[in-house]
């Protein structure tokens, strides 16, 4: 009832559901499916949405794809935006290039500033676990179920892990508070680093175990076995 009602000349569009694709003029190639599902929608192209209230205050966004009761609800200019989920990047009115999958994920994100949000956030309560939810933070993944930066405006920032958090800016941080090792695939078989990329600093707080130390292109084997008194390591 009333999907597409004042359409004009926008062609190629598409719209089931009440009053979905309501406000439609010039608006092209939009897919609507959902109880007032892109509602207010009047000339943004290439949108997609499904579900109830989905992309229910998009005006002039371009290209998005929202799936989910109220995913990317609110927005109403941002443009190539993806959410997939209940609530999904509710929040988000004028920001861009956002992912957000998973249950209310990205729920609070609003970046306003510019455009260039470009945040990736895939599980349930990705970026929205009640602490430090990103609200106007830019560049920033998180991967699992309520990860979570280390600030509202972070900015670069890559978690990984369920519950894991950010520890600031440019950071990234696998795992949470639970994890106890990390592993390489096989024993002795993969490089942290290279000749051409190296790490910078270490920080070790306890035992470090190696086979043989290297100073610069040189590698030295350490002894297994007690030696004698006075002896000196050398190399050759």
């Amino acid at each position: 009832y009333q999907s597409m009602y004042p359409n004009t000349t926008g062609h190629s569009n598409t719209a089931s559901g009440y009053q979905s694709l309501y406000s439609n003029t010039t608006g092209h190639s939009n897919t609507a499916s959902g109880y007032e599902s892109l509602n207010a929608n009047t000339t943004g192209n290439f949108n997609t949405a499904s579900g109830r209230e989905s992309l229910k205050s998009n005006t002039t966004g371009a290209q998005n794809t929202a799936s989910g009761y109220q995913s990317l609800q609110s927005n109403t200019t941002g443009s190539n935006n993806t959410a997939s989920g209940r609530s999904a990047l509710y929040s988000n009115t004028t920001a861009s290039y956002n992912t957000a999958v998973g249950y209310y994920a990205l729920w609070d994100a609003n970046r306003t500033a510019d455009v260039n949000a470009y945040n990736t956030a895939l599980g349930y309560n990705a970026g929205n676990s009640g602490t430090n939810d990103i609200t106007t933070g830019q560049y920033n993944v998180l991967l699992g179920a309520s990860t979570a930066a280390s600030q509202a405006a972070a900015s670069n920032q890559i978690v990984i892990g369920y519950g894991a958090s950010g520890h600031g800016d440019n950071i990234a941080v696998i795992g949470n508070t639970d994890m106890t090792a990390w592993h390489p695939a096989d024993d002795n078989g993969v490089d942290l680093g290279s000749s051409s990329y190296e790490y910078k600093d270490l920080y070790v707080d306890g035992v470090a175990y190696v086979d043989a130390i290297g100073m610069g292109s040189t590698a030295m084997t350490l002894p297994t076995a007690d030696g004698s008194a006075n002896q000196v390591l050398k190399t050759n």
